[in-house]
């Protein structure tokens, strides 16, 4: 699987608004409101167990191996009941932070339609400038084309691995896959949603076991792409695929 195409909806996260920033009004999941209103629900205990979470998955998946210090994240929309869920606010991981100390003051919180309502507070050298995720527009677009609950980005070695096991594999729009959960970048990961922060993390954790399998089974020469798993044979004629799937073939094709 390859990177959805996005070019015809551009996100574009220059003209986000940072909450802080001189102003009578802000605009929160896409309604202006008062400012003094918007930091009261941004400092509610909704919000802010949303963000400890996302901290918490942060620091729990780096010792699974699926995020690093600049690799991966996670985003997980505040369940709030009184508001529709195309309109909640969304937590994401910044970029950059070292994912095994993270703390909820590092999240960044933001509106359903991606204006950053509340920015990680600066830190001493030798942190960087907080910066949310290079993976906003991604996530942005599972929320609304999947009405997904969270979206985990994963850099785990299998997930990135496995991409290059199907060197002629073409890009696709997930339009064309209404009920995918997960798609695949070459060399990048895979981004993995679901409808809740548990719906995302048990797929991620079943999509990373498929990956290790398929990785093994194509270290022993076997088919990872079907049920069967028979023996691959090359180009000529052994059976193998001799480290180089890109030559192998199934077993009784030509």
């Amino acid at each position: 699987m390859e990177l959805p195409s996005t070019s015809s909806e551009v996100i574009n996260m220059s003209s986000m608004m940072v909450a802080g920033e001189p102003s009578d009004h802000m605009i929160l999941n896409g309604l202006e409101m008062g400012k003094s209103i918007g930091e009261a629900y941004l400092e509610s205990d909704t919000v802010k167990e949303t963000r400890a979470l996302v901290s918490e998955l942060c620091r729990h998946f780096y010792t699974l191996g699926w995020v690093s210090g600049t690799g991966g994240s996670i985003s997980i929309k505040v369940r709030d009941d009184s508001i529709p869920k195309s309109r909640q606010l969304i937590v994401m991981s910044p970029s950059g932070i070292q994912k095994e100390r993270m703390v909820p003051e590092d999240i960044f919180v933001l509106s359903s339609d991606g204006f950053i309502l509340s920015t990680p507070p600066l830190k001493s050298y030798p942190h960087y400038p907080p910066k949310c995720t290079d993976s906003t527009p991604l996530f942005l677009k599972a929320y609304e084309m999947r009405s997904a609950g969270a979206v985990i980005h994963s850099h785990g070695m299998e997930s990135c691995l496995v991409t290059m096991m199907h060197p002629f594999s073409k890009e696709f729009s997930i339009r064309a896959y209404p009920k995918t959960t997960a798609v695949l970048v070459r060399n990048h990961g895979v981004y993995i949603w679901g409808d809740s922060w548990i719906s995302a993390k048990t797929q991620a954790e079943c999509y990373h076991y498929l990956f290790d399998a398929a990785i093994k089974l194509h270290q022993l020469g076997l088919d990872w792409s079907t049920p069967s798993h028979g023996l691959v044979r090359n180009v000529n004629g052994n059976c193998g695929c001799g480290g180089n799937m890109s030559r192998g073939l199934k077993a009784g094709s030509s």
